[in-house]
């Protein structure tokens, strides 16, 4: 998947706090400015089944 760093600081400027990314993408994360990376939680995953069970066994805020 390309374009991380603008796609997490759209989830930034939407409200959102927790990501969820391709393990394959992991370097693009550094890509990410500090300050962006520091209040958003990501969470790397390699299946969907993965996204999927953190998407719906977490509570909503």
């Amino acid at each position: 998947m390309g374009g991380i760093k603008e796609k997490v600081l759209a989830a930034l400027r939407g409200g959102m706090n927790e990501v969820s990314l391709p393990v394959g993408n992991r370097k693009d994360w550094s890509e990410v400015p500090a300050e962006v990376r520091r209040k958003l939680k990501v969470h790397f995953a390699s299946t969907v089944t993965q996204v999927l069970r953190l998407a719906l066994t977490q509570a909503a805020p």
